[in-house]
């Protein structure tokens, strides 16, 4: 730990004895609490606080910054923080969330069933979404971050976005900022696009497609970090597979044409209790308790 403060550790072998075994991030996790307790060094907290304004791209700083990241494992329970090939990553399983701080000073919130891996080196921000959604807030300081996902690339300036995982591509709504598309898919003959605030930004294999971002539409974007889920006049079958990704208990619907029926509202995305009273209250649709989750049907049927 003393060699960490003062920045004569070898960076590889660290890294070699770090990630040999769990035990091994667990120890230094708790060594670099006790730590930074009694000593002078940039803490977690200090980082959220103005002192991070200070933090450079150091091999000390980053050094601290991964120790800070190991924290997470003793008060995130279901959260896993590891460092394999330089990378660090977080996920969270379904139904949960959750909130840190990176290295730059940059926010990121996950929300369910996703997995997110950053690295920070030589100048360079990095960001892999490697499953589900994310938020994040990007620090002024450093050079524009860079968001990997599904073969694409977006460059991002300060500011605030939520990027999504979809088939084949990532959906990108940038509130505050800049996302400028970085690549594409090798063959692809796309240009680059830029989307600014309030513009959604879509990559596919068949390039960058940018469209506006209606007032619903982003408070049905943000609604998931509040622990909410909302619905705008959508088929009951999009609901419910939006549902599903917060519910170990997926919900099926019997009748096929029981999906075609138009929803609306705002309920809490992990518990489906009031969402169930709605449906049999105005659509008379029941959900009935079965092994594997919960069973859509018509009353009386």
């Amino acid at each position: 730990m003393a060699r960490h403060d003062l920045g004569t550790v070898d960076p590889a072998a660290f890294e070699e004895w770090r990630g040999r075994s769990p035990a091994h991030a667990l120890a230094f996790a708790r060594a670099y609490a006790a730590w930074e307790k009694v000593g002078p060094g940039i803490g977690l907290e200090a980082e959220q606080g103005a002192a991070r304004a200070d933090l450079s791209f150091s091999r000390r700083a980053m050094m601290r910054a991964a120790g800070a990241a190991g924290l997470i494992v003793l008060a995130g329970g279901g959260m896993a923080v590891s460092r394999a090939y330089a990378w660090d990553r977080v996920e969270t399983g379904i139904g949960e969330t959750r909130k840190l701080r990176l290295p730059d000073g940059s926010l990121l919130a996950l929300n369910t069933d996703s997995s997110v891996a950053w690295r920070v080196k030589g100048g360079k921000r990095i960001l892999r979404l490697e499953r589900g959604e994310m938020a994040l807030e990007v620090s002024s300081k450093g050079p524009p971050l860079l968001l990997e996902g599904e073969d694409v690339k977006i460059s991002l300036t300060s500011g605030l976005f939520n990027a999504r995982l979809m088939p084949g591509g990532i959906d990108v709504m940038v509130l505050r900022g800049e996302a400028r598309s970085a690549g594409q898919v090798e063959g692809s003959d796309a240009r680059p696009e830029a989307a600014g605030a309030y513009r959604m930004l879509s990559l596919t294999d068949a390039g960058p497609r940018i469209s506006a971002a209606s007032e619903l539409q982003v408070a049905a974007t943000l609604a998931w970090q509040s622990g909410e889920i909302l619905f705008q006049d959508e088929p009951l079958s999009a609901a419910i597979g939006e549902y599903n990704r917060y519910l170990e208990r997926k919900i099926v619907i019997a009748d096929p044409a029981l999906g075609a029926i138009r929803v609306g509202g705002r309920f809490t995305s992990t518990d489906p209790t009031i969402f169930f009273e709605a449906l049999d209250a105005t659509l008379d649709i029941q959900a009935s308790p079965v092994d594997e989750g919960f069973l859509l049907t018509r009353k009386n049927n």
